[in-house]
């Protein structure tokens, strides 16, 4: 009986120490000294951000930053008539009214000399320049002018500088009011045809009698 007793406890404390190693022992100490499943990952994701921080983010463009515009020279001759009237050819009824239209010296300022058109008849008289240009092309036109009589905003200057390229709309700046003052405009503007077109400074806008004068005539092609 006593052997057999001996056997059942041995056997008894045999499975109890079976049973602890391998549901207590080997989980919470074995298995503690082997790395993770994830282990792997986690050692990666941190050398994988090292090497990111190592590297230097690329610069960024701004699509909304505007390009920056470049005027090409005045592609109109002598518009600021330094060489008097050459490369202009008298327009409209300045033909039969040649003496209408002269050129003068202007004191002071940042231009030295202007053209003068008189016009007591009211009749649309003026020069003219035929130019190169190209469609699909943004131009700019401007010019500067100013009246022979005092300041009046009641009395109509009707002083013109216009582009003219058919089949597209005529293109033109308009001096509408008396002034005495040197008075610059400009217009921007798309040119839809390739050719030869006409530029030409006149008075008899709306058919009013006056005098006017102009300079600085430009024409400039402008890049984007």
């Amino acid at each position: 009986m006593k052997t057999k007793l001996f056997i059942i406890i041995t056997v008894i404390i045999a499975i109890t120490a079976l049973f602890g190693w391998r549901y207590y022992y080997l989980p919470n100490v074995v298995m503690a000294k082997r790395a993770p499943v994830d282990q792997k990952n986690k050692v990666s994701f941190y050398s994988d951000k090292k090497v990111i921080d190592k590297v230097k983010p690329s610069s960024v463009i701004n699509m909304r930053t505007e390009s920056k515009v470049v005027e090409k020279p005045n592609i109109l001759k002598n518009g600021s008539f330094n060489n008097k009237l050459k490369n202009w050819q008298l327009w409209n009824a300045a033909k039969t009214f040649s003496k209408t239209v002269k050129f003068i010296n202007v004191n002071g300022g940042k231009f030295k000399n202007a053209v003068r058109i008189e016009n007591p008849m009211k009749k649309l008289v003026g020069i003219q320049q035929q130019v190169s240009v190209e469609s699909n092309t943004v131009y700019k036109l401007s010019g500067i002018a100013k009246s022979t009589v005092a300041i009046n905003n009641n009395i109509i200057f009707g002083g013109r500088i216009g582009f003219y390229l058919p089949p597209q709309k005529e293109k033109q700046i308009v001096w509408m009011s008396e002034c005495n003052q040197w008075w610059k405009k400009d217009l921007i503007f798309t040119n839809l045809v390739t050719g030869i077109a006409t530029v030409y400074v006149h008075m008899g806008y709306g058919g009013i009698a006056s005098t006017g004068e102009f300079t600085n005539i430009s024409l400039e092609k402008i890049v984007k």
